[in-house]
């Protein structure tokens, strides 16, 4: 008799548990105290000053579209909630022109982005695609090397700014692709020289690729 009712508790103490069990494996992979290393690398569009003609405007640099490199340390606070440092350097295609005496030149802006990311995110399984939304400050570090408008004074100056953006994409497992609108706007007198401190724009647009490292 005593058996019995050994063999029946067990029977019943498995039934409890193994729901419970089954609960505990399907919870998210990244928990609150979870953390990624991950690279980064796309394409990037300039707007703004970037975009606008070299001799058209006073301010514009006829850039061409460019490539971005960068790495992230995200850390989850939770499931649907994370934060990241991040350091991004993006490289702007060159203007290429001639001067009267038919040599050529090249106007090449560069910018170093050390920013801070907040990024919302639905995670449920790393073998599901996720959404995701995040926004982000930092200090732009922004660089213009090349001639002057006047095609005869060299440039090579830099200023600092504090740099906007939004990104919003889709992740699935170790791999995520997101599109950046980035907001840099600054003041100085290091770059064209036009007699004053002058605004620029120099606003872009990335599409960008993210590698986990395992």
């Amino acid at each position: 008799m005593y058996a019995w009712k050994m063999l029946l508790l067990l029977m019943l103490g498995s039934a409890v548990t193994q729901p419970a069990l089954a609960a505990t494996t399907t919870e998210p992979i990244r928990g609150p105290i979870s953390h990624q290393v991950i690279i980064e690398g796309g394409l990037v569009w300039p707007g703004g000053d970037l975009e606008n003609g070299f001799m058209q405007s006073p301010l514009g640099i006829d850039a061409g579209s460019g490539t971005e490199l960068g790495f992230r340390y995200r850390y989850y606070f939770r499931s649907s909630l994370s934060i990241s440092p991040s350091f991004h350097f993006v490289n702007f295609g060159p203007h290429v022109g001639e001067d009267p005496n038919l040599v050529e030149y090249e106007i090449q802006p560069t910018s170093f982005r050390y920013s801070l990311e907040l990024l919302f995110h639905k995670m449920e399984s790393t073998e599901t695609v996720q959404p995701f939304l995040g926004v982000s400050a930092g200090l732009y570090r922004n660089r213009l090397t090349g001639l002057d408008k006047n095609l005869i004074t060299e440039i090579d100056g830099s200023t600092n700014s504090l740099g906007l953006a939004v990104r919003g994409g889709i992740r699935r497992g170790d791999f995520e692709i997101s599109a950046v609108y980035h907001r840099n706007r600054f003041d100085t007198w290091q770059f064209f020289w036009t007699g004053c401190c002058q605004s620029y724009s120099w606003d872009s647009i990335s599409l960008r690729l993210g590698w986990s490292i395992p």
